[in-house]
């Protein structure tokens, strides 16, 4: 009988492969003896109790958790791959908002200054103008400030997958 070096199940001498789980059985197998004893390759031995088949067992089992704990870590790699793409999307997003209304403030600031020195109109409607381009240069500056309020979250989450990468 041959013993299957990867499950130990006894197997038929003429076998080539496990019954129970498919291994190759090959020359250097645990066999039984015709008087009951394990044969290991030319010699007997009655101290041989199949404990060295069920070491390389349990090697071979922590061979396979480690290759499914690296295709494990492989895959939660490129999760977080995607998710730390996504979130500096949406980062630069923010960023082209914030520089979007950095210009706008700076516009409205030059005109205000245009007007200030004088633009061709009345007194009281060149003081209503500089109103309204404060009043927007406020809202621009409160724009810019929500921006960066909403890529807070996602500096965080980057940060953090930078951390898990490690």
């Amino acid at each position: 009988m041959k013993r299957c070096s990867n499950c130990g199940v006894k197997n038929d001498q003429d076998a080539k492969y496990c019954k129970n789980c498919g291994n190759e059985l090959d020359g250097g197998i645990q066999q039984a003896s015709n008087d009951g004893t394990e044969v290991w390759g030319d010699e007997e031995s009655e101290d041989r109790t199949g404990t060295e088949v069920w070491d390389k067992k349990e090697s071979s089992d922590k061979l396979k958790e480690d290759n499914i704990s690296k295709q494990r870590s492989k895959k939660e790699k490129a999760r977080l791959m995607k998710k730390l793409a996504k979130s500096e999307k949406k980062i630069a997003k923010q960023e082209k908002k914030i520089a979007k209304y950095e210009r706008k403030i700076e516009k409205y600031r030059n005109k205000i200054q245009k007007f200030k020195e004088g633009g061709g109109l009345v007194l009281g409607d060149r003081n209503e103008k500089i109103l309204k381009y404060k009043s927007k240069i406020k809202k621009c500056k409160n724009k810019i400030e929500s921006a960066r309020q909403k890529q807070k979250p996602y500096q965080q989450r980057v940060e953090e997958i930078w951390s898990k990468m490690k």
